[in-house]
Protein backbone atom coordinates (compact mmCIF):
# COMPACT_ATOMS: atom_id res chain seq x y z
CA UNK A 1 0.00 0.00 0.00
CA UNK A 2 1.45 3.31 -1.02
CA UNK A 3 0.70 6.80 -2.28
CA UNK A 4 2.46 8.18 -5.34
CA UNK A 5 2.69 11.59 -6.94
CA UNK A 6 3.92 11.89 -10.53
CA UNK A 7 5.01 15.32 -11.80
CA UNK A 8 5.68 15.32 -15.56
CA UNK A 9 5.89 17.72 -18.50
CA UNK A 10 2.26 17.57 -19.52
CA UNK A 11 0.35 16.21 -16.53
CA UNK A 12 0.49 15.55 -12.82
CA UNK A 13 -1.11 12.58 -11.10
CA UNK A 14 -1.59 11.49 -7.51
CA UNK A 15 -2.70 7.96 -6.74
CA UNK A 16 -3.37 5.68 -3.77
CA UNK A 17 -2.53 2.03 -4.49
CA UNK A 18 -3.00 -1.23 -2.66
CA UNK A 19 -1.77 -4.61 -3.88
CA UNK A 20 -0.64 -2.99 -7.17
CA UNK A 21 -4.20 -1.83 -7.88
CA UNK A 22 -5.09 1.84 -8.04
CA UNK A 23 -7.71 2.58 -5.40
CA UNK A 24 -8.27 6.19 -6.41
CA UNK A 25 -6.40 8.88 -8.30
CA UNK A 26 -6.57 12.44 -9.52
CA UNK A 27 -5.06 13.95 -12.66
CA UNK A 28 -4.09 17.54 -13.41
CA UNK A 29 -3.81 18.10 -17.18
CA UNK A 30 -0.73 20.31 -16.95
CA UNK A 31 2.85 20.09 -15.75
CA UNK A 32 6.36 21.24 -16.57
CA UNK A 33 5.42 22.51 -20.03
CA UNK A 34 3.33 25.20 -18.35
CA UNK A 35 6.33 26.20 -16.22
CA UNK A 36 8.30 26.65 -19.47
CA UNK A 37 5.51 28.84 -20.87
CA UNK A 38 5.34 30.87 -17.65
CA UNK A 39 9.14 31.42 -17.75
CA UNK A 40 8.92 32.64 -21.35
CA UNK A 41 6.18 35.13 -20.39
CA UNK A 42 8.03 36.24 -17.25
CA UNK A 43 11.30 36.88 -19.12
CA UNK A 44 9.42 38.71 -21.88
CA UNK A 45 7.62 40.98 -19.41
CA UNK A 46 10.46 41.60 -16.94
CA UNK A 47 13.54 41.51 -19.18
CA UNK A 48 12.04 42.59 -22.53
CA UNK A 49 13.57 39.46 -24.03
CA UNK A 50 11.74 36.97 -26.24
CA UNK A 51 13.01 33.44 -25.61
CA UNK A 52 12.08 30.02 -26.94
CA UNK A 53 10.98 26.90 -25.16
CA UNK A 54 14.51 25.49 -25.16
CA UNK A 55 15.87 28.53 -23.29
CA UNK A 56 12.98 28.41 -20.81
CA UNK A 57 13.61 24.72 -20.22
CA UNK A 58 17.35 25.45 -19.74
CA UNK A 59 16.47 27.92 -16.97
CA UNK A 60 14.05 25.43 -15.38
CA UNK A 61 16.66 22.64 -15.42
CA UNK A 62 19.30 24.97 -13.98
CA UNK A 63 16.92 25.57 -11.05
CA UNK A 64 16.20 21.85 -10.69
CA UNK A 65 19.90 21.02 -10.58
CA UNK A 66 20.97 24.06 -8.52
CA UNK A 67 24.25 24.14 -10.38
CA UNK A 68 26.11 26.30 -7.83
CA UNK A 69 25.08 29.38 -9.71
CA UNK A 70 22.49 32.01 -9.10
CA UNK A 71 21.76 32.84 -12.72
CA UNK A 72 21.82 31.35 -16.20
CA UNK A 73 22.83 33.04 -19.42
CA UNK A 74 19.78 33.01 -21.68
CA UNK A 75 19.80 33.97 -25.37
CA UNK A 76 16.87 35.52 -27.12
CA UNK A 77 15.67 38.55 -29.06
CA UNK A 78 15.63 41.99 -27.48
CA UNK A 79 12.04 43.24 -27.77
CA UNK A 80 13.16 46.88 -27.91
CA UNK A 81 15.92 46.72 -30.53
CA UNK A 82 14.83 43.50 -32.29
CA UNK A 83 18.42 42.25 -32.15
CA UNK A 84 19.79 39.04 -30.64
CA UNK A 85 20.68 39.47 -26.99
CA UNK A 86 22.09 37.45 -24.11
CA UNK A 87 20.83 38.14 -20.58
CA UNK A 88 21.72 36.79 -17.14
CA UNK A 89 18.44 35.57 -15.58
CA UNK A 90 18.20 34.48 -11.90
CA UNK A 91 17.28 30.79 -11.67
CA UNK A 92 15.19 31.47 -8.53
CA UNK A 93 12.38 32.92 -10.67
CA UNK A 94 11.39 29.31 -11.40
CA UNK A 95 10.69 28.62 -7.72
CA UNK A 96 7.52 30.72 -7.64
CA UNK A 97 5.83 28.73 -10.42
CA UNK A 98 7.19 25.38 -9.23
CA UNK A 99 5.78 26.04 -5.75
CA UNK A 100 2.43 27.03 -7.25
CA UNK A 101 2.21 23.72 -9.14
CA UNK A 102 3.13 21.73 -6.03
CA UNK A 103 0.35 23.55 -4.13
CA UNK A 104 -2.09 22.57 -6.91
CA UNK A 105 -1.09 18.90 -6.71
CA UNK A 106 -1.37 19.04 -2.90
CA UNK A 107 -5.04 20.01 -3.28
CA UNK A 108 -5.55 16.86 -5.36
CA UNK A 109 -3.51 14.73 -2.94
CA UNK A 110 -5.76 15.91 -0.12
CA UNK A 111 -8.89 14.99 -2.11
CA UNK A 112 -7.53 11.49 -2.72
CA UNK A 113 -6.50 11.06 0.93
CA UNK A 114 -10.00 12.09 2.04
CA UNK A 115 -11.55 9.36 -0.11
CA UNK A 116 -9.51 6.32 0.97
CA UNK A 117 -10.09 3.82 3.76
CA UNK A 118 -8.68 4.53 7.24
CA UNK A 119 -6.43 1.45 6.92
CA UNK A 120 -4.85 2.72 3.71
CA UNK A 121 -4.53 6.20 5.21
CA UNK A 122 -2.68 4.67 8.17
CA UNK A 123 -0.27 2.86 5.85
CA UNK A 124 0.37 6.07 3.93
CA UNK A 125 1.00 7.94 7.19
CA UNK A 126 3.63 5.33 8.09
CA UNK A 127 5.21 4.89 4.65
CA UNK A 128 4.82 8.39 3.29
CA UNK A 129 4.31 9.77 -0.20
CA UNK A 130 6.53 8.70 -3.12
CA UNK A 131 7.22 11.41 -5.69
CA UNK A 132 8.61 10.88 -9.20
CA UNK A 133 8.79 12.69 -12.54
CA UNK A 134 10.79 15.72 -13.57
CA UNK A 135 9.04 18.03 -11.09
CA UNK A 136 10.37 15.89 -8.26
CA UNK A 137 13.86 17.12 -9.16
CA UNK A 138 13.04 20.64 -7.98
CA UNK A 139 15.04 21.21 -4.79
CA UNK A 140 12.09 22.04 -2.52
CA UNK A 141 9.38 19.69 -3.84
CA UNK A 142 9.70 17.18 -0.99
CA UNK A 143 9.90 19.97 1.60
CA UNK A 144 6.73 21.66 0.29
CA UNK A 145 4.72 18.42 0.25
CA UNK A 146 5.98 17.38 3.69
CA UNK A 147 5.11 20.82 5.04
CA UNK A 148 1.55 20.44 3.74
CA UNK A 149 0.82 16.91 5.01
CA UNK A 150 3.28 16.36 7.88
CA UNK A 151 4.16 12.87 6.64
CA UNK A 152 7.37 11.50 5.11
CA UNK A 153 8.03 12.29 1.45
CA UNK A 154 10.36 10.16 -0.67
CA UNK A 155 11.83 11.32 -3.96
CA UNK A 156 12.56 8.48 -6.38
CA UNK A 157 16.14 7.94 -7.55
CA UNK A 158 16.49 9.59 -10.95
CA UNK A 159 12.89 10.88 -10.72
CA UNK A 160 12.88 12.24 -14.27
CA UNK A 161 13.58 8.71 -15.59
CA UNK A 162 11.06 6.93 -13.35
CA UNK A 163 8.53 6.11 -16.08
CA UNK A 164 11.22 4.76 -18.41
CA UNK A 165 12.75 2.67 -15.62
CA UNK A 166 9.31 1.33 -14.67
CA UNK A 167 8.54 0.31 -18.25
CA UNK A 168 11.96 -1.28 -18.56
CA UNK A 169 11.31 -3.31 -15.40
CA UNK A 170 7.85 -4.30 -16.64
CA UNK A 171 9.16 -5.42 -20.05
CA UNK A 172 11.86 -7.58 -18.46
CA UNK A 173 9.21 -9.75 -16.74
Amino acid sequence: RYFSVFLSNNRQRCEADTDNISVTSRLLPYGGDQIDEWIRDYVKKNYKLAIGTRSARHLKLAYAKIEDKEAAMIKGRDLVSGLPKQEKIPIQIVEEKAHSQVRDICVQVKAVLESITPELASDIMNQGIYVSGGGAAFPKTAEWIKEEFKIPVHIADRPEDHVILGMQSYLKR
